[in-house]
């Protein structure tokens, strides 16, 4: 595998990553019919509850919410923003589905 291979693998991973806890935390937030970040030790679905950790967390270690949002040019504080509005703002999910596609037509 050649260093854009492995880069564009590598960042389809994380765009999973990150899409995969944006809609868990979409759907913790729906459940609770507010639009406020749930607090994780009241929901029961435990990837939800993970989720909202990860995206809560502060860490900037490699793996971490912070670390991914460095990667992608993301504002964190936009993203978590973003995800308990009440009608799903489709930019944040857009921005990592881009990049996603983002590796010049190869597969």
């Amino acid at each position: 595998m050649s260093g854009h291979d492995s880069t564009a693998a590598y960042a389809r991973l994380w765009s999973a990553v990150m899409s995969q806890a944006l809609a868990d935390v979409r759907a913790a937030v729906k459940r609770t019919k507010k639009a406020v970040m749930p607090n994780p030790e009241t929901v029961k679905n435990p990837d939800h509850r993970e989720s909202i950790q990860w995206v809560m967390s502060d860490s900037k270690r490699p793996g971490g919410f912070l670390w991914c949002c460095d990667i992608f040019d993301f504002n964190p504080d936009f993203v978590r923003a973003e995800i308990v509005k009440p009608r799903p703002v489709a930019e944040v999910t857009r921005l990592v589905d881009d990049f996603e596609g983002d590796d010049d037509g190869q597969t």
